[in-house]
């Protein structure tokens, strides 16, 4: 963009620039009248936000790695309690991914372009499904009332006649 300046004055001054969820860099100069000369301002940085879902057997949500694709470096992202995420980066094309590879989040990976602007609404949840139960009885069936585990712990139990629905279910082995 451009800009006018008025007042100017001799001597030390620094120009730079302001936008939401953006960080530019701060130009110093030293002012002599009449040549005046001042370098551009270049944005330095865009966000990129987002949340993770916590496992109900996490305490804080897992981190995510968010590698530049035109390079080697990689940011680890720490989300807060709350599982919300904000990291300035430089602007470039990325891909974020979990850090654990071994976790149900899903996307299992995302690629992101910050070359002209912020990312802010990136989501990060555990993989869940409904899982239907079907009863054939022998005779009437009753209302029937059936549980879900997970080990020796009850996850859920529905009522029903001949067909049950649990709901967001996670990955792993039930009885």
């Amino acid at each position: 963009g451009y800009y006018t300046l008025s007042d100017l004055k001799e001597g030390p001054i620094e120009v730079t620039a302001q936008a939401p969820h953006t960080s530019f860099s701060v130009e110093k100069c030293n002012l002599k009248l009449p040549h005046i000369k001042i370098e551009d301002v270049k944005v330095e940085g865009f966000e990129v936000c987002g949340s993770v879902e916590k496992s109900p057997s996490e305490e804080v949500a897992s981190s995510l790695i968010l590698k530049r694709i035109d390079n080697s470096e990689t940011l680890s992202i720490r989300p807060g309690m709350d599982g919300k995420f904000c990291k300035m980066v430089a602007p470039a094309k990325y891909t974020i991914s979990p850090a654990d590879a071994s976790s149900t989040l899903t996307p299992r990976s995302l690629d992101i372009d910050t070359t002209a602007k912020f990312v802010h609404d990136l989501r990060f949840t555990h993989f869940k499904t409904d899982a239907v139960v079907l009863v054939t009885c022998i005779g009437s069936c009753e209302t029937l009332s059936i549980s879900l585990l997970h080990g020796n712990t009850v996850v859920d139990t529905v009522k029903g006649k001949d067909e049950s629905v649990f709901r967001n279910i996670g990955p792993g082995k039930y009885r």
